[in-house]
């Protein structure tokens, strides 16, 4: 699954994958309650990907694309971003 989170979710980062293969691709999100795109990344090789910055008063949808056009793009819907402890 694209977007997905990691294994043990213990810090910020996504994990972008392929067929639950992580790799390199294009990550969008968008505030959930206008659908306006507010920050974008390009993951690392390793499929690890990390936004800053969002509000953790919204909620956001997360768009994870396969630029190559081997899969569709994988959408986690009403994200929150993680807030450090």
């Amino acid at each position: 699954m694209v977007g997905g989170l990691p294994a043990v979710d213990d810090g910020p980062d996504g994990l972008l994958r392929r067929m639950n293969v992580p790799f390199r691709g294009r990550v969008f999100v968008l505030e959930r309650s206008t659908m306006n795109v507010v920050a974008s990344t390009l993951s690392a090789p390793n499929g690890q990907w990390r936004i800053g910055g969002l509000s953790p008063a919204f909620k956001y949808m997360v768009i994870g694309v396969d630029g190559a056009g081997t899969v569709n793009a994988a959408i986690q819907d009403w994200v929150t971003p993680y807030v450090a402890p």
